[in-house]
């Protein structure tokens, strides 16, 4: 890679103790934003506050042409 040429790995394993009401469930879904550009990983459903979310998500951000900065 050249100087100020970047890859960005995210690893999102799991998600859980979500603030839902006891009553509720809801659809998960992660959204990760860097230098305007989005990824997301799948949605989810049926979550209720004692779900465990086992997303196992790679997410990569290739950045090109960066201030060392």
């Amino acid at each position: 890679m050249k100087p100020g040429d970047y890859t960005i790995h995210l690893l999102i394993q799991k998600a859980k103790d979500l603030h839902i009401s006891e009553e509720e469930t809801v659809n998960v879904i992660v959204e990760v934003e860097v230098q305007g550009k989005k990824e997301c990983t799948k949605e989810i459903k049926d979550v209720t506050t004692t779900t465990v979310c086992n997303f196992g998500a790679h997410i990569f951000f290739e950045l090109f042409k960066q201030s060392v900065a």
